[in-house]
């Protein structure tokens, strides 16, 4: 036969196959106490890895050797904007210009304009479209035969690779089939003003100059060969719903009937402090937290005439019986609100804020504290008023 290949795309392009799929974190399903499932993802610190790959890395690594199939950064570390269906898959995707939706009638792509609605941002929470980045790599100390892809939603993640590709390009004047370590890392973010520590990416190469060097002198002939290689582009994945078993089944949760009061409380003890009054941090264990105002302690209640009168002082009917409370801890700033009208009143209220019935304590040992925390801070708001209904005294 004398014709053994078609000119073009048809018998001149060549493909690497995409052999799996490396995770950031791990898929959990938690069975609660009335037998509901729930299922979440949660942050690793290391790779969570197919079991081909763990083989000859570990199970928990936190550093990868990998090196880019291709030279094409759109085809290595594509990013863009993404809405996922909870059952039709991808439905959108676009990069904040202009995006491509999936008309579920006809299953045609119709272009549009990017951003819409649907995007999440600080202002709008509960959006489902999603920034990310997919990295494909070659792992050469497990295979050469194929990719494996990582996809990152992290801003610094992304910024991270970014910023290592054009590095490496920059010593070297290509970034692909060039050794490259990823690594997780950890970050401080401060999202919302809460201080968290986040494992993101960053791609750099470990290399000395005689090793640059190296790597420059086939630079030519490494991208001549890589040129008619087409990358099997990334698999579109829902990363809420990734299509894979949980990787770790929790125990039965325990529904815990203080779980309402203590959320209440937390938000009530927050808005009290809002407010200005009491101490900003918690009480050390085992020792009531005084107020801002550094007040002296008051003296311990003596148990054998406290309660005589039903456990209070002022009459009033909202304070629990000091007769009855086993926390010795607790029966100091309640015996100190229940002196007068003004702590009883201080008193209701934090009650109130925790959902406790008249004369009732918290059962959960984390709602007790917080509570007990509340009263401190009462009694440091009831001296407050003392102080200001005080007469001044002239200047001599």
């Amino acid at each position: 036969m004398k014709y053994s290949t078609i000119k073009g795309s048809f018998s001149e392009r060549r493909r690497i196959p995409l052999l799996g799929r490396i995770r950031l974190g791990l898929k959990v399903q938690k069975v609660r106490a009335d037998k509901s499932v729930v299922e979440y993802p949660t942050e690793t610190d290391y790779f969570v890895v197919p079991p081909e790959v763990a083989a000859i890395v570990g199970e928990k690594p936190t550093e990868l050797t990998v090196m880019l199939p291709s030279d094409d950064v759109a085809t290595v570390f594509p990013q863009n904007l993404a809405w996922f269906g909870r059952s039709t898959g991808l439905k959108c995707t676009g990069n904040m210009e202009e995006a491509e939706r999936l008309d579920p009638q006809t299953g045609q792509w119709n272009k549009m304009q990017c951003p819409c609605p649907m995007l999440k941002t600080d202002e709008n929470p509960k959006g489902e479209c999603t920034e990310s980045g997919t990295l494909v790599v070659i792992l050469p100390e497990v295979s050469m035969g194929g990719t494996y892809q990582i996809r990152t939603g992290s801003y610094h993640s992304v910024v991270d690779i970014n910023s290592g590709l054009d590095f490496v390009r920059a010593l070297i004047g290509r970034i692909s089939m060039v050794p490259l370590k990823l690594r997780r890392t950890a970050r401080e973010t401060h999202n919302d003003g809460k201080k968290q520590i986040h494992h993101t990416l960053s791609l750099t190469i470990d290399a000395n100059i005689k090793g640059i060097n190296a790597l420059r002198g086939n630079t030519k002939q490494v991208l001549e060969s890589a040129r008619l290689i087409q990358i099997e582009g990334p698999v579109a994945v829902d990363p809420e719903n990734d299509g894979l078993p949980p990787d770790r089944v929790e125990e039965a949760e325990v529904v815990d009937p203080n779980a309402g009061k203590l959320e209440a409380g937390k938000e009530a003890l927050a808005a009290q402090r809002t407010g200005g009054a009491g101490p900003t941090t918690p009480a050390a264990p085992g020792a009531p937290a005084p107020a801002k105002t550094a007040p002296a302690a008051p003296p311990p209640v003596d148990n054998s005439t406290a309660g005589q009168d039903g456990g209070k002082s002022g009459g009033s009917e909202g304070g629990p019986d000091l007769r009855m409370v086993p926390d010795a801890q607790l029966r100091v700033p309640i015996g100190e609100l229940q002196k007068n009208t003004d702590g009883e009143g201080i008193l209701s209220k934090i009650e109130r804020n925790f959902n406790l019935q008249p004369g009732t304590l918290p059962q959960d040992p984390e709602a007790r504290s917080l509570y007990l925390e509340a009263l401190w801070e009462g009694v440091g708001d009831l001296q407050k008023l003392k102080a200001a209904a005080q007469p001044k005294k002239g200047r001599s």
